[in-house]
């Protein structure tokens, strides 16, 4: 006679229960990775766009350029704006999943 735990069925269904708590988990982590790596990614650009335009303040200034790391800047600035509730909204949502894990 073959040995069956009798409540298999309940601890099979928690654990497909905690498994699905945990891939809801990574995937908030994953789009909050995304977002933070957006952010860095428009520094980066701003932060390149300004020691470039330094660089090339020798000699004549090129007003266009001048011009144009300044509307770099003035967009990432609306963007970041754009993701910062996005992050709120995540930062929640992980809460949230965090928990779930746990009662899972």
């Amino acid at each position: 006679m073959r040995f069956r735990f009798r409540y298999q069925s309940l601890l099979d269904l928690r654990l497909r229960a905690e498994e699905q708590a945990q891939a809801a988990l990574a995937g908030g982590v994953q789009r909050r990775a995304a977002l933070e790596a957006q952010l860095a990614d428009m520094d980066g650009q701003i932060r390149r766009s300004k020691h470039d335009l330094g660089a090339g303040l020798i000699g004549r200034v090129d007003l266009q350029a001048v011009a144009g790391v300044a509307r770099l800047g003035a967009q990432q600035a609306v963007r970041k704006r754009e993701i910062a509730p996005a992050l709120t909204e995540i930062e929640a949502e992980l809460d949230t999943l965090r928990n779930g894990v746990r009662e899972a």
